[in-house]
């Protein structure tokens, strides 16, 4: 099974979560949406598509939406799995949702909690807390690993009203 990896970072943490899934699954490869989005490429034909990315006030951030949307898949499996440090929101719903606008469902959706990066709210976790949330990150994302090999299906999306309002 051949897999595509659709991954976009601001800080770090997707990246790091997106390299650790490409290491541990076999016929894989990583892409960056947003060097996809500069070269103008929407293609996406792996058979397992697996997209990540950080919440962003509770939504997926416009490039992700926007190339989603662009994009045309066939790929017969499809994977979103979103990093936060606080909450994830109603991000997988809206994937879901562009997904279902073009006739495709999403298989399997997950969450990673990862250190928090909006720091004027959250602030920085330092020390052990630190520590404790990057043990957890890698964790979670091996966990998914194995249910990605497993071919596990769930439907953890779900509408969150509370993320329309702060993401507006």
């Amino acid at each position: 099974m051949k897999y595509g990896i659709y991954y976009f970072s601001g800080t770090g943490n997707t990246l790091h979560c997106a390299r650790l899934i490409n290491e541990k699954l076999d016929d894989s490869r990583i892409y960056s949406i947003a060097n996809l989005v500069n070269r103008n490429i929407y293609e996406i034909n792996e058979d397992v598509l697996i997209i990540l990315f950080p919440a962003y006030a509770y939504e997926s951030p416009i490039i992700v939406s926007k190339f989603l949307k662009k994009a045309n898949i066939t790929s017969k499996r499809i994977i979103a799995l979103v990093t936060y440090g606080s909450s994830y929101g109603g991000s997988l719903g809206e994937i879901k949702r562009i997904l279902k606008r073009k006739k495709l469902s999403l298989d399997y959706s997950n969450g990673i909690k990862c250190v928090e990066n909006y720091i004027p709210i959250f602030g920085s976790p330092v020390g052990e807390k630190k520590e404790k949330i990057l043990f957890s990150q890698d964790s979670k994302t091996n966990e998914i690993i194995k249910d990605i090999k497993a071919n596990t299906q769930n439907n953890r999306v779900g509408f969150r009203p509370l993320s329309i309002i702060i993401s507006f």
